[in-house]
């Protein structure tokens, strides 16, 4: 026989705390992993932007500075947004 958990088990008490600690545990491993792959992703567009700088090619050029613009607005915005909301936590 089976004995069903409250609805309140993992609500209260030693077990909320350990729910809440993993729930941020996965956010942060998360937030690592999007973070990491942002980078890594910026990284082989600027490789991309001095290849095209070494070819002298000025379409390319304006397009990837542009993109890298928008990657460095991201990660400002980003980085913005989650101190505020550490702030605010």
């Amino acid at each position: 026989m089976i004995i069903p958990l409250p609805k309140n088990f993992f609500t209260v008490g030693i077990f909320a705390d350990a729910k809440e600690n993993l729930e941020n545990f996965n956010y942060n491993i998360y937030l690592t992993y999007m973070m990491q792959d942002s980078v890594d992703r910026r990284a082989k567009m600027q490789e991309a932007y001095e290849k095209a700088l070494r070819q002298r090619d000025p379409t390319l050029l304006e397009d990837l500075k542009k993109e890298l613009e928008l990657f460095d607005n991201s990660f400002a915005l980003t980085a913005a947004m989650l101190n505020q909301f550490h702030d605010e936590n």
